[in-house]
């Protein structure tokens, strides 16, 4: 059985009572957890489980968007659950209970099906990945995926309307689409303070692909002339879009939608990863053929020699 199974399968005894024709009502499950409050005050972190002497209480910034603050809420459900199983020396006390009593309680209300899967799906993902998988589950569950069919031909409209659906972001989205092969990326595009574009974020590429993206003048001035979409609507676009990478420029198609000053842009993930990948090639043969990289080469020490100087260099 697939990773994406197990977990789909532990939500489900988590959440009995989620949809998957509408928002699930986080509130309701992280109380039916232990959660004796939901607070929003949390001034540096998206949200965190403060374990006190009255029960678990949620921590939740009140300054992110309800996309944000929904995907937070969901983790923190998942600590609820997960930490007196896998981390149960980071419990206090709850309520008037012991450690161990919150542990019960949890054990008791999951039954040995569900503890059968957290052995499993732990031994596979860290604490942190773990109650992440749940929470995306918890949003927007792959049964509501799967009742989509295709979704390789999804545009800005379909996004949209799966985010007002469920109550995510438009990155946690796509990413959920991903995973049953959509085969896109998200890019969210702003002008920099010299008044050119730049991608600041993007949703369904890994990171070892990630490098500075800049986009073009001409790219740049199209963005700058597009109808801005509200909030309540979308006016999507498809144009093609010059991104410059390592001092090389590429031209893709993206579906585009403007809100005030940020574009969102879709491009198919495998015509980005060939770019990268080209703009990667290229950078490595000219730092190759530089007339001192050999002399920069030759001059750098020899690991076996003064291993202190090469770990310290890192």
């Amino acid at each position: 059985m697939s990773l994406d199974q197990l977990v789909s399968d532990l939500a489900d005894m988590i959440a009995p009572d989620r949809s998957t024709t509408s928002s699930i009502e986080l509130n309701s499950v992280a109380k039916s957890w232990g959660a004796v409050d939901i607070l929003y005050r949390s001034q540096q972190m998206h949200g965190y489980t403060e374990w006190t002497a009255r029960g678990p209480v949620i921590q939740l910034s009140v300054a992110k968007t309800e996309g944000r603050r929904r995907f937070a809420l969901a983790h923190e459900s998942a600590h609820l659950v997960l930490d007196p199983l896998l981390r149960p020396n980071t419990l206090d006390v709850w309520g008037q209970l012991s450690g161990a009593a919150r542990i019960e309680f949890v054990k008791s209300r999951l039954g040995v099906r569900a503890m059968e899967l957290v052995k499993v799906i732990s031994q596979r993902l860290p604490v942190e990945d773990f109650c992440n998988k749940i929470a995306v589950e918890l949003l927007v569950p792959s049964a509501a995926l799967l009742e989509t069919g295709d979704v390789t031909g999804h545009g800005f409209a379909a996004i949209e309307n799966g985010c007002r659906t469920f109550k995510v972001s438009l990155s946690l989205m796509v990413n959920r689409l991903n995973d049953v092969g959509y085969g896109h990326t998200l890019l969210r595009m702003a002008p920099s303070r010299n008044g050119s574009w730049i991608v600041t974020s993007t949703a369904g590429l890994a990171s070892r692909h990630r490098v500075r993206m800049i986009l073009s003048n001409s790219t740049g001035a199209t963005l700058f002339e597009m109808p801005i979409s509200r909030r309540d609507e979308c006016i999507p676009a498809r144009i093609a879009v010059e991104l410059e990478l390592r001092n090389a420029s590429y031209t893709m198609p993206m579906e585009v939608v403007r809100r005030k000053d940020t574009v969102f842009a879709l491009v198919e993930k495998r015509a980005l990863r060939s770019a990268l990948r080209t703009s990667s090639g290229r950078a490595e043969q000219s730092i190759s053929e530089h007339p001192h990289s050999r002399e920069a080469r030759d001059s750098s020490p020899d690991p076996k020699q003064r291993p202190s100087e090469c770990v310290g260099a890192r």
